[in-house]
């Protein structure tokens, strides 16, 4: 009997999504719901029906949910906007900036046509190098297309592109150009019969003059990728626009090589030519003597036929004549072969490939009730006109039945359309669910269950759980989150001074927006330095607003990390008090704006500060004429507010001004007021009242309320920002004139400004917070060193920073010492001099600190002392012991810790405001602590191998090195009676001039310059002020002085 033969049946219960399995399911949960209610579930049962459709069309909505990401981020073309997505290509992710020597390398070959090496001559190495400063040697590269750089204009050009490329706390003290000697090849070689000598020759002279040149190769990104190696793997270190160097290569490049070792390898390439029977003899003949190791061979190309005379070509054991003219067409050739062969960028499969979708139209919603059978009369056919009322009033109530289930799976698929809107970094969209209206042409008889107003209907609902700026801000944190990125906005909650609770929310997801669109430079350039050469401080307000522009590198990575996070909307290089000056506004502090109110005079003030005179004249130079009608408008305005009308602006107006609950209008007296319960960082007992206006009404009051707020809001934003100097680059031009400056104030520290006077700057907490981000976000081998200058210091420190940073734009690689010397040493002596040297702020509250955590430790070494002489005193020894003698002494020695007085002076409160630093002075002042203590009359006291009593010293030390920052050098001087006594006399009258407002600077100046040179004896008496054992005086030399 023949074998049956069949087709077995597809269940389709392998797919958990897939229809049978939701069918199953479906009937499962009716059963349970029902109990005995629903008994039939066959087929034929209409409840079965309608389970069914509904499984069906949901497998449709599965099916439509596993597309490709793309087709649901693509637009109707099927194009990605990748930025406006927040996405970025790999090579803008994945690539950081040059890092060690290797990469630096790297990158500075790729970024020039005429570089084939670079190589680091710093002393200890690139590593090991303390300082940051570099020398660098460069090789000209041999495969030049245009003109040749002379090596001044290449020079320039390395000097450029290390600026364009470094990182914080590094710089370039010279830049040098290798030595290369040309050299001719001398060869005796022997062909093969058949063929062309002239050929063979050109390719040996190629495959020679490569062997010299050591021209990098670049490899093709797609190609190790296709190989199987990790895309970070391939895309590690800086990104090389022309393709991969290799570690291998660019570190065999740098290795010198002997000139019989390069003959040989030449020897050896050339014996592989097909063609060449045997090669006599082959010799590098150099066009000059050289003996040192750094100088290079370059074979010259042959220009006639005397650059080939040395060449001897031999075949068939006959000499042949070598035609100059087809030797150099075949020259040519080979090596236009060559330059073909180059790999192209553009043409790599990987990162040329252009990312695309395929529009799904998903959108497109289909009613299952087409799909019922017609008996149902709810398709597209309807119910036939002979049926009775009844029957079409059923088909209607089933209609509007499945109505509800169909609103909601047409929603699913317009918010499937919707995923590249709701993903979008567009901030103009105020929804995160999104609805669509049914078709009537899907539908037949929509028109009587569906309400006109459906869309406004289905609107409302959704906006009732659709809380857009949560959602959005949790969005966009996982968007953030891809990138490894936190943004921290419990703590813009927490420092809200400028905003509304609803405001806030929309700023925090415009914050997070610019994140996303700068997250190339603010994750890969965290450790970028800002280029001091393209710095446009002064000009900063004609760079246009744009997502490129903000991100030259002008602005280092630090300060475009932190003003970030913190929310700053000045990103930019500028002036923070230029704001002001736009505005013809000065700020003074409160207390002065108190005491000085009546008679106040704008001019008059800003002529007698003159710091601010200084800034207002240099930076109102540079204002903006395109705003200079917004300017008139608010000066009208500003104008009738009476605190305001000499256009001085207080510090506490300015702060408690940004909040709207401090605006009081008294309706009987007619009068605004302000209150002012907090300004500067102080908190007041009792709330002070500023008037604002008087005989005003309710109306005009409110709307200068509404004014003054984002006037003060606007002021407050514009000069939020921060500025970070590079002590490395402040550097004199000859580091002689700072050997211990260069470890303690010079290399790898930065300075970091901020502005104190605004309502959010001048919080504690605020401060705290903004200075944690500063140490979180720089690199870990760098000390930054935070202020916070109030309007008259940012005025000085930036027309300081100004003048600096204009010279330093147009600095050499190679310069002599010049006015930016001069330029730099002013911002060195403006740091130093607002610098705390020691982790206190008042020197008396620091000494009495010091004097009696000494006295505690002294007397409880004491306690032991006087145990061990109680345990020599009571043993039993029938001779004299020296060291019980010795500790008879104890007494003495407790009196004196007991009347013990330390004085201790930071040099640079002694710099004059005139002062020009000499050679002799950098380590002096930068920056240097002296501590004067009295020496102990038992110290003395010698015993044989006991010295109890010298413990004291570095008990004494200890304490004072704790409290003293790692940058600081600590000068300890211990002088006899007789010197601290002419040394108290000098200082007792420097210190009473200091904190006598009221004297004259000549005065000032006079005793601070006692004092110095009463310091700079005593660092030149070392040798004494150390040795606690020694009783010789300094004061001999003293009154030389």
């Amino acid at each position: 009997m023949a074998e049956s033969k069949t087709i077995s049946r597809q269940i389709g219960d392998g797919d958990r999504y897939g229809f049978t399995n939701l069918r199953k399911e479906g009937i499962e949960l009716a059963q349970n719901l029902s109990g005995s209610e629903w008994t039939d579930y066959n087929y034929h049962d209409p409840g079965v029906t309608i389970l069914e459709q509904f499984c069906f069309a949901l497998t449709d909505l599965i099916y439509r949910a596993n597309f490709d990401v793309a087709d649901y981020l693509c637009d109707e073309e099927g194009k990605l906007n990748t930025p406006d997505l927040g996405l970025h290509e790999p090579q803008a992710v994945f690539f950081c900036r040059p890092v060690s020597e290797l990469d630096y390398k790297k990158a500075l070959i790729d970024s020039s046509n005429d570089l084939s090496d670079v190589q680091f001559l710093t002393e200890d190495s690139f590593g090991k190098s303390n300082l940051g400063l570099h020398s660098i040697s460069i090789r000209r590269s041999q495969v030049v297309s245009g003109l040749t750089l002379s090596d001044n204009d290449l020079i320039e050009q390395t000097y450029k592109q290390f600026h364009s490329m470094r990182n914080l706390c590094e710089d370039v003290q010279k830049i040098s150009v290798l030595h290369e000697v040309e050299c001719l090849l001398e060869l005796d070689v022997t062909l093969s019969s058949g063929f062309q000598p002239e050929s063979l020759l050109a390719e040996v002279y190629l495959e020679a003059s490569e062997e010299l040149a050591m021209e990098v190769s670049y490899k093709s990104y797609s190609a190790d990728l296709e190989h199987g190696i990790s895309l970070d793997d391939v895309m590690s270190g800086p990104y090389t626009k022309k393709g991969i160097l290799t570690d291998h290569e660019i570190t065999n490049m740098g290795i010198a090589r002997d000139k019989s070792l390069l003959e040989s390898t030449i020897l050896a390439i050339a014996q592989k030519i097909t063609g060449i029977d045997y090669i006599t003899s082959l010799r590098l003949r150099a066009s000059e003597t050289h003996a040192s190791s750094e100088v290079r061979l370059r074979l010259m190309e042959p220009r006639d036929e005397k650059d080939i005379s040395a060449i001897i070509v031999r075949s068939g054991g006959r000499r042949i004549q070598i035609s100059f003219e087809e030797f150099r067409e075949q020259f040519q050739k080979f090596k236009l072969i060559k330059e073909s062969q180059i790999y192209d960028l553009n043409e790599d499969i990987y990162l040329s490939k252009t990312l695309n979708g395929r529009n799904r139209n998903l959108s497109d919603y289909q009613s299952i009730q087409n799909q019922f059978p017609a008996t149902y009369g709810i398709n597209q056919m309807g119910i036939p006109e002979n049926y009775p009322e009844e029957r079409r009033a059923q088909a209607l109530q089933l209609k509007s039945y499945l109505l509800l289930f169909e609103q909601i799976m047409a929603n699913y698929l317009a918010n499937l359309d919707s995923i590249r809107e709701l993903f979008s970094l567009d901030t103009n969209s105020d929804s995160t669910y999104f609805s669509t209206v049914l078709d009537p042409e899907e539908i037949s008889n929509l028109q009587r269950i569906y309400p006109e107003n459906a869309a406004e209907l289905l609107g409302s609902i959704l906006e009732k759980v659709d809380n857009f700026l949560d959602r959005k801000t949790r969005l966009l944190d996982y968007m953030l989150a891809l990138y490894g990125e936190n943004y921290e906005q419990e703590k813009h909650r927490s420092f809200n001074y400028y905003h509304t609770p609803e405001e806030l929310e929309k700023d925090i997801i415009l914050n997070k927006v610019r994140l996303l669109n700068r997250i190339e430079y603010l994750s890969g350039h965290r450790s970028a330095a800002g280029n001091m050469l393209s710095s446009q401080f002064r000009k900063a307000h004609q760079i246009k607003d744009s997502k490129k522009s903000e991100c030259v590198n002008s602005v280092s990575g630090l300060q475009y990390r932190v003003s970030l996070f913190l929310g700053f909307k000045e990103l930019e290089i500028k002036p923070l008090t230029k704001t002001m000056f736009d505005h013809k506004l000065c700020l003074i502090p409160h207390d002065s704006f108190v005491d000085r109110q009546v008679g106040l005079d704008f001019s008059e003030y800003v002529i007698n500060n003159s710091q601010i005179h200084r800034a207002k004249g240099l930076f109102q130079e540079d204002a903006d004429d395109s705003d200079d009608r917004y300017y008139e408008c608010t000066r009208r305005m500003y104008g009738q507010i009476e605190p305001m009308s000499n256009s001085l602006i207080s510090t506490a107006l300015l702060q408690c001004g940004v909040d709207s609950s401090n605006y009081l209008y008294d309706k009987e007296t007619r009068k605004l007021n302000l209150k002012i319960k907090n300004y500067d960082g102080k908190h007041l007992d009792t709330a002070e009242y500023m008037e604002l206006l008087s005989s005003v009404d309710a109306k005009e009051a409110s709307k200068f309320i509404r004014f003054l707020r984002r006037f003060f809001i606007h002021l407050s934003n514009k000069m939020e920002g921060m500025h970070v100097v590079e002590h490395l680059l402040l550097r004199p031009g000859s580091l002689s004139k700072a050997r211990l400056g260069m470890d303690n104030f010079f290399s790898n520290r930065v300075s970091v400004i901020f502005p104190s006077w605004t309502a959010r700057c001048s919080d504690l907490d605020f401060r705290n917070w903004a200075e944690g981000l500063v140490r979180e976000n720089c690199p870990a081998h760098i000390t930054p060193e935070i202020y916070w200058l109030d309007f008259n210091g940012m005025c000085e420190f930036e027309v300081l920073y100004s003048k600096w940073s204009d010279l330093l734009e147009v600095k050499k690689p190679s310069y002599e010492p010049n006015e930016l010397d001069e330029a730099s040493l002013a911002l060195v002596q403006f740091l130093i001099s607002r610098r705390m040297a020691l982790n206190f702020s008042e020197t008396e509250a620091l000494a009495g600190e010091i004097e009696n955590d000494i006295k505690i430790r002294c007397n409880n070494y004491l306690l032991k002392l006087y145990e061990r002489k109680q345990e020599l005193t009571y043993s039993k020894r029938r001779n004299a012991d020296s060291e019980e003698d010795y500790l008879q002494e104890i007494d003495e020695f407790k009196r004196e810790i007991s009347e013990l007085k330390i004085y201790f002076v930071e040099h640079s409160q002694l710099l004059p405001d005139d002062f020009k630093l000499r050679d002799e002075d950098w380590d002096f002042y930068i920056p240097s602590v002296s501590f004067i203590l009295p020496k102990i009359r038992t110290f003395q006291l010698k015993t044989q191998g006991k010295a109890h009593f010298h413990v004291f010293k570095s008990i004494v030390e200890s304490e004072l090195l704790k409290r003293a920052n790692s940058n600081i050098s600590i000068h300890l001087h211990w002088l006899i009676p007789s010197d601290l006594e002419s040394f108290k006399s000098i200082y007792s009258h420097w210190k009473s001039l200091s904190d006598n407002s009221i004297m004259s600077n000549s005065a000032l100046d006079t005793a601070a310059k006692n004092l110095r040179n009463r310091l700079r004896l005593l660092n030149e008496s070392r040798h004494i002020t150390s040795n606690i054992l020694s009783w010789e005086p300094v004061q001999v030399d003293m009154r030389n002085l």
